[in-house]
């Protein structure tokens, strides 16, 4: 599939993390389901149990025990999936993480950040810029000495761990973000406020 926008790359992996979450939320409601079965199978034993077996005091006492064996099961239970629900949310981030770096490594990334260079050329040609690149993307680095005309140099920072690059121009007080790390980041904020993958 060819990325011609960010548009278009926001909007593939927007659908590939809609579908991921869609699965796993749906594997942790049928998770959900069963313990709350189970957990309600055997509190129900118990009670009976203890109804057949003790007076009306045992059996108040009992319910009050039970009430509070049930608070803290609910309790335990809801921390549980509160975990699980934090875990499916980096697995999704994850996976479009892995998917993200297979990207990079593709012509169509190559496209990508040479249309997003001519646009900084276009904006930057009077400014001497510091391009910000993650330390392995050579063949972006490559590029730039190729066919970027304009006064600039290359800075490899650690912090890009997916691909793209950041300019600065120190000259206009101007910093531009044009790194998947970035785009990612927005985007999972954006999903941990929208996504409504909440567990009931």
């Amino acid at each position: 599939m060819d990325y011609y926008t960010n548009e278009q790359l926001y909007r593939y992996f927007e659908n590939e993390i809609k579908k991921s979450a869609a699965k796993q939320s749906e594997a942790l409601r049928n998770e959900i389901a069963d313990l709350k079965d189970k957990e309600l199978k055997k509190i129900q034993k118990e009670l009976q149990d203890s109804i057949e077996n003790a007076t009306k005091l045992e059996m108040k006492e009992l319910q009050v025990d039970h009430s509070y064996e049930i608070n803290r099961i609910i309790s335990d239970n809801s921390r549980k999936l509160m975990k699980r629900r934090l875990e499916l949310l980096e697995n999704v981030f994850s996976e479009a993480e892995a998917k993200l770096l297979k990207f990079v490594g593709s012509k169509e990334y190559e496209k990508l950040m040479e249309e997003k260079l001519l646009r900084i050329a276009d904006k930057f040609s009077k400014c001497s810029i510091i391009f910000s690149l993650k330390p392995s993307d050579k063949a972006l680095a490559e590029y730039l000495k190729a066919n970027y005309k304009h006064k600039y140099s290359i800075a490899f920072d650690p912090e890009i761990k997916i691909g793209g690059f950041a300019v600065l121009c120190e000259e206009l007080g101007v910093e531009i973000d044009e790194t998947i790390d970035h785009r990612l980041k927005d985007q999972k904020e954006w999903f941990y406020a929208n996504s409504n993958l909440f567990v009931k």
